[in-house]
């Protein structure tokens, strides 16, 4: 079996109208996954299209919603696809997400952590690191600005 794969955006406002459309084509949801970037949490929808058998191909449709942060609630698809509070749970627990409206809520007690939100902190180590890479960035920058001024003689 062959399976293709396409990744599109998808703005958090739109995530109950695209989990309905995909349940009303007769999609399948396969996962939620959470990753941390710079600018907040990246969600991702994954939904697979019917396979058909004729041809043995099958498409996994990912719909990622960027930069989600601490003030944001995410509406829960769970009216739709029953089997996305374990997902949902998950997320809420080890990333922060406030998500909203989650049919079985186990109201942050998914998993027995010993730090809230696990995956949301990095080392001192880490923190120091970006800021010094931050300021070299800034540092290059500003003499680049600086050599190209001088050489068009300003």
């Amino acid at each position: 079996m062959e399976y293709s794969q396409s990744f599109l955006p998808l703005d958090a406002t739109d995530i109950l109208e695209q989990a309905q459309t995909c349940k009303n084509a007769g999609w399948r949801f396969v996962q939620m996954l959470a990753v941390n970037t710079e600018t907040g949490i990246d969600l991702i929808y994954t939904y697979m299209v019917p396979f058909d058998a004729k041809d043995e191909k099958a498409e996994l449709v990912n719909y990622k919603v960027t930069g989600v942060d601490k003030e944001t609630t995410i509406p829960s698809i769970t009216d739709f696809y029953l089997e996305a509070f374990v997902f949902e749970n998950e997320i809420h627990d080890l990333f922060g997400v406030k998500i909203e409206g989650i049919a079985i809520d186990f109201k942050g007690n998914f998993y027995s952590l010993k730090q809230r939100e696990p995956m949301t902190i990095i080392s001192q180590a880490q923190l120091e690191a970006r800021e010094k890479a931050k300021k070299i960035a800034a540092a290059k920058a500003a003499k680049a600005a600086k050599a190209a001024k001088e050489g068009k003689g300003e």
